[in-house]
């Protein structure tokens, strides 16, 4: 069964408060990432948007957040 996933923002997501890394196309071939291996990887995008955005995405998508920085 596909998964829809609805996140919602209450504040600005910038580089700095902790960016939405997403792994395009992932979804549709089932990549699987072993346990400890959340690094960077070849063809991920930052998305960034302001506070009171809705991202609706499918569940099968790797995608990562990084912590805010001080």
């Amino acid at each position: 069964p596909v998964v829809m996933d609805n996140l919602i923002y209450l504040d600005d997501l910038t580089a700095d408060s902790g960016p939405l890394y997403v792994l395009p196309g992932t979804h549709r071939d089932n990549t699987y990432v072993p346990m400890g291996e959340h690094g960077d990887k070849a063809g991920q995008v930052q998305i960034t948007f302001p506070a009171g955005s809705v991202v609706t995405m499918n569940s099968g998508l790797l995608h990562r957040a990084l912590s805010p920085q001080p």
